[in-house]
């Protein structure tokens, strides 16, 4: 039984189960999808590089969670090439960008576990204290009444209509 070969190369960072990214800060990156080269940018090309996420996300390939920690480790991976030494070259990595993205990581990990503080449901009394809950037989009764209502309403309508142009 011959093995079955992997989707993406071996240096490819994973962006969902069936795309991953090459960068490499001198010769730009390629996001492959299903083992092709689907998208292709420059190192300095933003507007490819976001447009090969947004696409990814579009076609449903990786959820933008996925696609966002993939393209923020390859940035990590590309300032860590960048930062070697000997290394003569430089590569255009935006140090804002990343501490940008470091905070909004932060800020989800925040909310996300305030949010598992916050109840999921909720009793009635505590959030509108005069509500009552009706008896069957009010419920009944005013349900009948809407009905009545909307019945009279489409009557009427459908009486009226041959006498209107539209």
């Amino acid at each position: 039984m011959q093995p079955v070969l992997p989707l993406t190369p071996a240096e490819a960072t994973p962006i969902g189960p069936i795309a991953g990214l090459v960068e490499d800060p001198d010769e730009g990156g390629v996001v492959f999808v299903s083992g092709l080269a689907t998208f292709a940018f420059t190192p300095g090309d933003e507007l490819a590089r976001r447009l090969a996420a947004v696409q990814l996300v579009t076609t449903e390939i990786a959820r933008a969670s996925e696609v966002a920690a993939g393209v923020s480790a390859a940035i990590d991976t590309a300032a860590a090439k960048v930062s070697r030494p000997g290394k003569t070259r430089s590569a255009d990595v935006d140090r804002g960008a990343i501490s940008a993205i470091e905070t909004a990581r932060t800020h989800l990990q925040n909310a996300r576990a305030e949010s598992r503080t916050v109840p999921s449901r909720v009793p009635l009394r505590q959030i509108r204290p005069q509500a009552r809950l009706l008896h069957d037989e009010r419920k009944l009764i005013t349900h009948a009444i809407r009905m009545a209502a909307y019945n009279a309403e489409s009557t009427l309508a459908r009486m009226l209509r041959p006498y209107y142009a539209r």
